[in-house]
């Protein structure tokens, strides 16, 4: 009988080790795949007044890097990512939430549920401001007094979208988004994406640079930098015409950061973001999905 036991004890032994070399083997396998994606970064190109590397210079953050930091990760009790609505929202501008919230849950690969809407009465008046001809909303009231202290039990990270402006501190004119990546909460707004009330024609254009906003927030909370490597979602920006120059996709090194932390099936997330972008008829980035497709496929045939 012990004799039994013991052979039964190498039996299993040798089947978990197995398990685990096919874990890591495709992992590795996923991680090659992905750096092939190098071959569609393009340049950032020179720094040029008012940008954001101009007052901000970084030091950019590898994949090398990002393998030895203390990142935020899911774990099987905190999986989800929470989006909380702040404002009173039109019927367009909700479905901005709705399309970022399931642009996101494609772009992570992560659940996301939207929470019961709050509307920014709530937001006392000593955390509010005025603008020229409009009131501005304290991004730091809204993370610390809103989010920070309804997070859910099973969230990973937790996000507010909103339609008001919103600034930082009393030094800055505004923000397009904040993120506080050790409390695992972020806010971003979409007010100055909006040119003229929104309605079911017009919307894409807000929803266009509301994803690349929200998806860049989050990625902090899951402990990304801002990218120098490459034209990348996780760029730095000073503002609109800066921001406008990026593209909705990370570059080569921020997707591998996003896999080895979330481990995401990397074939399934390309056709989720390619079919969302050919829904929102984004040419731009449905030519970039279906090169990395095409990378994916050439890759597994060899």
């Amino acid at each position: 009988m012990k004799k039994l036991n013991c052979i039964l004890f190498f039996f299993f032994a040798l089947l978990l080790i197995s398990c685990n070399e096919n874990v890591v083997s495709k992992k590795d396998d996923d991680i090659a795949k992905l750096s092939l994606l190098s071959t569609l970064n393009t340049d950032m190109g020179k720094i040029r007044p008012g940008d954001w590397l101009e007052s901000h210079p970084e030091k950019g953050q590898s994949f090398e890097d990002y393998q030895k930091t203390k990142i935020i990760r899911p774990t099987p009790e905190k999986n989800k990512i929470y989006i909380q609505p702040i404002g009173n929202f039109s019927a367009a501008e909700y479905k901005i939430v709705e399309l970022t919230s399931a642009y996101l849950q494609d772009f992570f690969g992560l659940k996301t549920v939207i929470m019961k809407g709050i509307h920014d009465s709530v937001v006392p008046a000593q955390s509010r401001r005025y603008d020229s001809s409009h009131e501005q909303l304290h991004a730091a009231y809204l993370l610390d007094s809103i989010l920070y202290k309804n997070i859910a039990p099973d969230a990973t990270v937790t996000i507010a979208l909103t339609n008001c402006d919103i600034y930082p501190q009393e030094s800055w004119n505004y923000v397009f988004g904040l993120a506080y990546p050790s409390k695992r909460i972020s806010v971003s707004s979409m007010f100055r994406y909006i040119d003229e009330p929104l309605d079911s024609i017009n919307y894409s254009p807000c929803l266009d640079k509301m994803i690349k906003t929200t998806a860049h927030e989050v990625a902090h909370m899951f402990s990304l930098k801002h990218c120098i490597h490459a034209n990348c979602v996780m760029n730095g920006s000073n503002g609109l015409h800066e921001s406008l120059r990026r593209p909705n996709h990370v570059c080569s090194e921020c997707t591998k950061k996003l896999y080895w932390n979330l481990d995401f099936n990397i074939e399934e997330r390309n056709q989720k973001m390619l079919d969302f972008f050919m829904t929102q008829k984004n040419n731009d980035e449905v030519k970039y999905y279906k090169k990395e497709k095409e990378i994916f496929l050439s890759a597994t045939q060899q």
